[in-house]
C-alpha cells in the first residue's frame, strides 16, 4: 500500500503495468528474506546505480527500483513536460511519506505553511528525480499517451544464443521479404485508385451490381477501391445484412476469387465470405483490419471450379463481425487455364497501351512476386511461432543520459520557470547547514540521496519505520499519523519508546524480523482486550496501552 502498488497505471486509460509482479514479488521476497530495511530503501530508490556481484543480484536491484514507477500516473497528458513534473511531484511526494513521514510535496508551489521545508529544497528533489527516466515518451511533442520505461533484464548466455538464433534466422526471410516487397512496388500499380471495373483483368463485380440485403451505406472515405466507392454496414445490424455477387462468367473451369476492400483499424478481423462454386461451398473468414495483400486492393480467397453462371456466387456476410466495420467493394474472378483461353481477351485481361507481351511479362512477373510475398509472409509467421521465450523485462528506473540541476517554478507552473536550484536534501533533517551534499558526476544524484536517508544519522527514517511496525502490530501508531511528522501530525505518545525502537532496529542490523520479534514478545503486545473501567476513565482512547486494542485483521 505504501508503495501504491497496484496492476495497471490506475487513471486516464488504466493500463495494465504487465511487469509490476515482479516488484510485487520483491517487495514479498525482501521482508520474507529479512533484508535489512536500509538495504532495502536504497535498492527500491537507486537499485539501478549499486554495484553487483552477479546477475541475480542486478535483476533484483533493477526490479526494486519499480517503487518509483508503479502509482497513478496521467499519461495520457498532451502537456509532457507538466507530465514530467507531475511524475516527478508524485516520486517525491511518496518517498517523503513512507520514507520520513514529510509531506515534501506541499512545497511545490510554495514554503510548506507548516513545517520548516522551503520551496527550493523541494526543486533540490526535483532536480534528482528530473535526472531520472520512469515515463518514456515524455520529450515526444506527437506523442500522446506516454508509457513507463522497462528494462531487460540479464539473461543465461544459452537463452541470449537461442535468442540471437531465431534473430538471425528472421532476417533470412524478412530481408528477402523486403526485397520482393520492394521489387513490387517497382513494378507499379496498374492504375490510379480509385480502379475502373473495365481496367481490371478477370471478370469484375462491382458492389453497385451486387444484389444487398439490409442497409448498407455508400462511402469514398478510403481512397482504394473499384468504381465509384464502397459500402460498409455501419457497424450496426450485425447478422442481418449481407451482399451477393453473381458473375457472367463465360468460360467453365478454374476461377481465382478475389475480393476487394479498403483494410484499415476498425475494420472487422473476420469477415465471413461464402463462395458458391461447382464443387459446393466454401467458407473464408478475411481480417479487413488489414491492408489487402495485393496491389493494397484485393485479397484472394483461393482457387475454385465453376460450370455454370448459376453455380457462381460470392456472398459477403456481417454474421459475428461485432469487432469491426464490414467493408464491402468488389469482387474478382480471374480464370486459370483452360478457362483463361475460352475467356474474351477483354474480360480476361484489360486493354492498354502496352503491347501483349510485355504486358504478359509485367503481369507474370507481379504474380511470381506476389506469390512469393505471400509464401515468405507464411514461413514469417511460422518462424514467428518457434520463437525462444522473450527476454524479461522489468519496470526500472534509469539515469537520464545528462543528468542536471533544476529551476524553482514559479508556485508550482512549469511554464513560469525561476532561479536555479542545486540538488539536494531536506535542509531540516541534515545534521547541520554545513553538511555538503557530493553527488557522484554525471548521475542523477538518487544514490546519494537514498543512502542518506538510509543513514543511522537520519532523525526521521527509522522512527518513521520503527512507528510504521508497531502500527501494523498494534492497530495504530505511537505516532497515530503514520505518514506525517510534521507539525500537522499527532505528537508521539511514548516519545521515548519510539526513540529506542529506532536504536534498537539500527542496533540489529535494520532487521525488520528482529523488531517484530522484540514487540511482539512484550508485555505491552500480549495484553488482553479485556475492559476495565476505571482505566477506561482515566484513558478512554488507550492511548497509554492498559489493554490490547481489537481491530480489524
Amino acid at each position: 500500500d505504501l508503495a501504491r502498488y497496484a496492476d495497471s497505471n490506475g487513471l486516464d486509460q488504466n493500463l495494465t503495468h504487465y511487469n509490476a509482479w515482479r516488484y510485487r514479488n520483491y517487495l514479498i521476497d525482501a521482508f520474507n528474506n529479512d533484508k535489512p530495511y536500509d538495504r532495502f530503501i536504497v535498492e527500491q530508490l537507486a537499485g539501478d546505480l549499486l554495484p553487483y556481484e552477479n546477475d541475480r543480484q542486478l535483476t533484483e536491484q533493477l526490479v526494486a527500483t519499480g517503487f518509483l514507477m508503479v502509482g497513478p500516473k496521467q499519461l495520457s497528458e498532451r502537456d509532457k513536460e507538466k507530465l514530467r513534473m507531475d511524475v516527478v511531484d508524485e516520486q517525491i511526494d511518496t518517498t517523503g511519506r513512507v520514507f520520513m513521514g514529510m509531506t515534501l510535496g506541499c512545497a511545490r508551489c510554495h514554503d510548506h505553511k507548516f513545517d520548516p521545508i522551503p520551496s527550493r529544497d523541494y526543486y533540490g528533489l526535483a532536480g534528482i528525480f528530473r535526472s531520472t527516466t520512469t515515463v518514456d515518451g515524455i520529450k515526444l511533442g506527437n506523442v500522446f499517451v506516454s508509457g513507463w520505461k522497462v528494462r531487460p533484464l540479464p539473461i543465461e548466455p544459452a537463452h541470449a544464443a537461442a535468442l540471437k538464433e531465431h534473430e538471425d534466422s528472421l532476417a533470412s526471410i524478412e530481408t528477402p521479404l523486403k526485397q520482393a516487397r520492394e521489387a513490387l512496388k517497382k513494378l507499379g500499380q496498374p492504375s490510379k485508385f480509385p480502379r475502373q471495373v473495365a481496367d481490371l483483368p478477370g471478370i469484375v463485380v462491382d458492389d453497385r451490381e451486387a444484389e444487398k440485403q439490409g442497409d448498407w451505406k455508400d462511402s469514398t472515405y478510403s481512397p482504394n477501391y473499384v468504381g465509384s466507392g464502397y459500402i460498409h454496414d455501419d457497424r450496426m445490424g450485425k447478422g442481418e445484412k449481407s451482399v451477393t455477387f453473381r458473375p457472367k462468367l463465360t468460360a467453365a473451369g478454374m476461377y481465382e476469387v478475389r475480393i476487394s476492400y479498403a483494410g484499415s483499424g476498425g475494420r472487422s478481423t473476420r469477415v465471413p465470405v461464402t463462395i458458391t462454386h461447382a464443387d459446393g461451398e466454401d467458407r473464408v473468414l478475411v481480417d479487413q483490419s488489414k491492408p489487402a495483400s495485393i496491389e493494397g486492393l484485393f485479397h484472394s480467397l483461393g482457387q475454385f471450379r465453376f460450370e455454370s453462371p448459376e453455380q457462381a456466387a460470392v456472398v459477403i456476410a456481417t454474421d459475428g463481425t461485432d469487432d469491426g466495420y464490414v467493408i464491402v467493394d468488389a469482387v474478382q474472378f480471374l480464370p486459370q487455364g483452360a478457362a483463361a483461353a475460352e475467356t474474351p481477351k477483354d474480360e480476361a485481361e484489360p486493354q492498354d497501351e502496352a503491347d501483349d507481351a510485355e504486358k504478359q511479362r509485367l503481369a507474370e512477373r507481379r504474380k511470381t512476386l506476389e506469390q512469393q510475398i505471400k509464401q515468405l509472409e507464411a514461413d514469417l509467421a511460422e518462424l514467428k511461432k518457434q520463437a525462444p521465450p522473450p527476454a524479461r523485462m522489468a519496470m526500472a528506473a534509469a539515469d537520464i543520459d545528462e543528468p542536471t540541476d533544476f529551476v524553482q517554478l514559479i508556485r508550482g507552473n512549469h511554464n513560469r520557470p525561476g532561479d536555479p536550484v542545486p540538488r539536494g536534501f531536506l535542509q531540516v533533517a541534515m545534521r547541520s547547514e554545513s553538511d555538503d551534499v557530493a553527488i557522484t558526476p554525471h548521475q542523477s544524484g538518487r544514490l546519494e540521496l537514498a543512502q542518506w536517508i538510509a543513514s543511522a544519522d537520519n532523525p526521521l527514517t527509522t522512527r518513521v519505520f520503527a512507528n510504521r511496525v508497531w502500527h501494523w502490530l498494534m492497530g495504530e501508531g505511537l505516532v497515530r499519523s503514520v505518514d506525517n511528522f510534521g507539525h500537522l501530525g499527532e505528537r508521539p505518545s511514548h516519545p521515548e519508546l519510539l526513540d529506542y525502537l529506532a536504536a534498537r532496529l539500527v542496533q540489529q542490523d535494520w532487521s525488520v524480523k528482529q523488531l517484530v520479534r522484540e514487540v511482539v514478545l512484550s508485555r505491552t503486545y500480549r495484553l488482553a482486550s479485556q475492559h476495565d473501567a476505571a482505566a477506561f476513565d482515566v484513558d478512554p482512547e488507550n492511548r497509554l496501552r492498559w489493554r490490547y486494542p481489537r481491530r480489524r485483521l
